[in-house]
């Protein structure tokens, strides 16, 4: 009575648990869209399992919590492997971390509506904080498609945690620490529910203070083009296709207005990107993709 206990994110059901599995799912949503399938799963208290494991006279399966989570976890535990196996749906691609990597805006608990002023929910003196100081380095893979708030949040949170220890961390981006953002300019801008092109543009990270102190490093080497198994001619064609699609992100093929319009924003696709369908195109586009089916 009258002591005030915090439950963390590793209780079940409890507010940080849900909080932090709702930023998860958000982050896995915006980058790979909405899911296929929506899946419960319950437990049927005569399951034989949870039968077996009542010895005692006149028990029933209520009287059991423990037996009953641990048949419903291994139960779930097998569900998720048929699933991943491809035996449920068939085959099956999910948004995979890195081993023990997080969504950032559930591993730095990143506020959802975000403003000029936000800050992430870390308090000085927790486990969270404490591990964030001795971080060296924090990787944050398709960082180009999230709302620059979102870093500049971040920032503001390292510098009140990383002050702490060294005055100077509070004039230094991100505290002083090395943050790695991994991404494609070329990609979709961060999404602005209703918002104008111009609240679009400014939503981006390059247009953050925070882009003056960043080091841009580009990758030169196509590694598709060192997948195994491409004869001289498939290697070719990707190459003169990638090639084509980095013109087309950096400007250099020639663009059109068509009737009507002020902006060029057309482009001619090579007669050999395109499909040229004589009846079903539907018929077409799926004999393409798979000529085996």
């Amino acid at each position: 009575m009258g002591k005030m206990t915090v439950l963390p994110s590793s209780f079940t059901g409890g507010r940080r648990y849900m909080i932090q599995n709702y930023h998860d799912a958000i982050a896995i949503c915006r980058v790979h869209g909405p899911p296929d399938f929506f899946v419960t799963f319950t437990c049927n208290a005569k399951w034989p399992k949870i039968a077996e494991g009542i010895i005692e006279p006149g028990q029933k399966p209520s009287d059991r919590a423990d037996i009953i989570v641990r048949v419903f976890n291994k139960k779930l535990e097998d569900l998720l492997h048929d699933i991943k196996s491809g035996k449920a749906f068939g085959p099956c691609s999910a948004a995979l971390l890195l081993p023990g990597g997080r969504t950032a805006h559930s591993r730095f608990k990143i506020p959802c509506d975000l403003d000029e002023t936000s800050i992430c929910d870390i308090k000085r003196g927790t486990m969270l904080a404490k591990l964030i100081q001795i971080t060296s380095l924090v990787i944050w893979d398709e960082a180009l498609m999230t709302h620059r708030a979102a870093f500049e949040a971040l920032d503001r949170t390292f510098w009140d945690i990383q002050s702490q220890n060294c005055s100077e961390a509070a004039h230094l981006p991100f505290g002083g620490k090395v943050v790695v953002l991994g991404g494609d300019l070329r990609q979709i801008l961060p999404i602005i529910e209703g918002g104008t092109p111009a609240q679009v543009i400014n939503a981006a990270i390059v247009n953050s203070p925070l882009w003056l102190s960043v080091t841009v490093l580009t990758l030169t080497k196509n590694m598709r083009l060192s997948s195994w198994g491409l004869d001289s001619q498939a290697r070719q064609e990707l190459s003169d296709f990638s090639d084509w699609i980095l013109d087309v992100g950096d400007g250099r093929v020639n663009s059109f207005a068509k009737e009507g319009e002020t902006e060029p924003a057309w482009i001619k696709i090579p007669h050999d990107l395109l499909l040229m369908p004589k009846e079903d195109n539907i018929s077409c586009i799926v004999h393409a993709i798979y000529p085996d089916l």
